[in-house]
Formats: C-alpha cells, sequence, structure tokens
C-alpha cells in the first residue's frame, strides 16, 4: 500500500503497489498482474522486462546505475581497512623517526605555511626530477628510488601535519605524539569522507605541510648534529707532547757491580 524502496539483485513485481517504486537492481521485471499507482524509477544495467498488461499510473523510468551492491561493499571495506592501515603505518613511522618527528610536528605547529610552501614545491620538483632521470641511462635507478619514495610520501607524509592537527585539538596537553596522532586521523579522515570538496583540500593540505614539515626536520636534525671528534670524552682529546729529536737522548745500560744504594746515593 505504500512505496518500495531498496537494492536488490533481481526484483519481480507482479501485484498492486500503492505508492511508488525506488529500486536499484540488477533485473527488473514487472509481471502481467502489476498496478503501481505511482512512479517506478530503477537503476539498473539493463532495461526492464515489462508484460503488456503491467500498469504503472505515472512515469517510468531507468535511471544511471551507481555502481553494484558488492563493488559498493568492497570499496568500502578497503575504505575501512585504509584508514587503519595509515594508523598503523603512521605509529610506525613515529616510533622509527622519534628523532625527527617530533621536529616535524613542531615545524608545523609553529610554521605552517613555511612548511606547506616548502610541501608544495617539492610535490611539483620531484616528479620533474623523476622525468629528467629517466631520461638518461645512467639516472634511471635513481629516478625509480625518488618514485618509490614519492609514492610512499603521497601516504605516509601526512602523518606530522595530521599530528599537529590532534595536537591543537587536544589543546597540547602533553597527550604525547601517538594520541595526538590518533585524535587528529580521525578528524582528518571524517572531513574527507563526509565533505567531498573540501576533503580533496584536506588532503593535499596535509600532504604539503606533511612533506615540508619532514624535509625542515631533517635538514635541521642534519645541522645540529654533533661532530663525531666532539662526541669523545676529553681524556681521549689530550693532545701527548712528542719529544723533539735534540730532547731525545738513548738510555744507559747499567754498570755492572754497582749496587742499588749506590745508584740511589
Amino acid at each position: 500500500k505504500r512505496n518500495i524502496n531498496g537494492r536488490m539483485g533481481s526484483t519481480l513485481l507482479d501485484g498492486k503497489v500503492g505508492n511508488d517504486v525506488d529500486i536499484a537492481v540488477g533485473r527488473l521485471t514487472l509481471g502481467p498482474a502489476t498496478v503501481v499507482e505511482g512512479d517506478v524509477l530503477y537503476r539498473s544495467g539493463s532495461d526492464a522486462s515489462i508484460a503488456q498488461t503491467a500498469q504503472v499510473a505515472s512515469q517510468l523510468e531507468r535511471l544511471p546505475t551507481r555502481g553494484s551492491f558488492s563493488t559498493e561493499l568492497v570499496l568500502t571495506v578497503a575504505t575501512i581497512l585504509g584508514f587503519f592501515g595509515f594508523l598503523f603505518a603512521g605509529v610506525v613511522l613515529l616510533w622509527l623517526f622519534r628523532a625527527t618527528a617530533p621536529r616535524a610536528v613542531a615545524t608545523i605547529e609553529q610554521r605552517p605555511f613555511r612548511a606547506a610552501a616548502i610541501g608544495g614545491v617539492a610535490l611539483v620538483i620531484l616528479p620533474l626530477l623523476v622525468i629528467v632521470l629517466a631520461m638518461t641511462l645512467v639516472g634511471v635507478p635513481v629516478a625509480v628510488a625518488l618514485l618509490v619514495l614519492l609514492a610512499l610520501a603521497l601516504v605516509l607524509a601526512p602523518v606530522p601535519a595530521v599530528t599537529a592537527l590532534g595536537s591543537r585539538l587536544l589543546r597540547r596537553r602533553h597527550w604525547g605524539l601517538f594520541a595526538s596522532f590518533f585524535a587528529g586521523a580521525v578528524i582528518w579522515r571524517l572531513g574527507i569522507w563526509l565533505i567531498p570538496l573540501v576533503g580533496f583540500a584536506l588532503y593535499l593540505g596535509a600532504l604539503a605541510a606533511g612533506l615540508g614539515g619532514w624535509l625542515v626536520a631533517m635538514w635541521e636534525q642534519r645541522s645540529r648534529t654533533v661532530p663525531e671528534r666532539e662526541l669523545r670524552p676529553a681524556a681521549t682529546r689530550r693532545e701527548v707532547r712528542v719529544p723533539s729529536v735534540l730532547e731525545w737522548a738513548a738510555p744507559r745500560a747499567p754498570e755492572c757491580g754497582v749496587e742499588t744504594e749506590d745508584v740511589e746515593q
């Protein structure tokens, strides 16, 4: 007596429907006893099979398909697994680079526009550098290595930017990098999923800022590295005075028959 809404693999209508039919279906069949007092709107890859005595009071229209149910299910599961994979990879990355990652997060928090500008320039220069190196026979291995690093950067570069976002959300209450990363990752991914156009801008912004934060942090870490000779203890760095040739004298052999008391006197 009312509407029929849903998603089905195959549908047979062979009775009375009091209002509209709006379904996504693989195959639709309207039997001879079909009486629909409203519209029949169906999303399918093929036209419906309609009996000659089937009656539709209003319009009968096939709409563009939005994809099969199984395809949408696979994409949804892949999206969820991808999010958990990002969380796991981010935790591993923060743990492995526990000396550089806090510096990258601090760089983004203190100078976000500078980090984003550096990361944006790197995103333009790196693909061009890969193309130039690939044109030379000698630079092909380097181009392949840069291409792999660029692919990893597209996935993992936003980690410090997401962590900085979580730190701001937690109001810098010293929850630690991991708690800030989890909080920022949830808000960031929800923004990407729920706001299509703005979500793409969120991803690009985190990508550029995160890559810039990594680059600045690695450069500062390299420039502040203490030389190896300064890490040695002071005793090992003490200069030993070597006597000159004029100051050196050959040792004399002891005389035979001389007692120890006479030598001491």
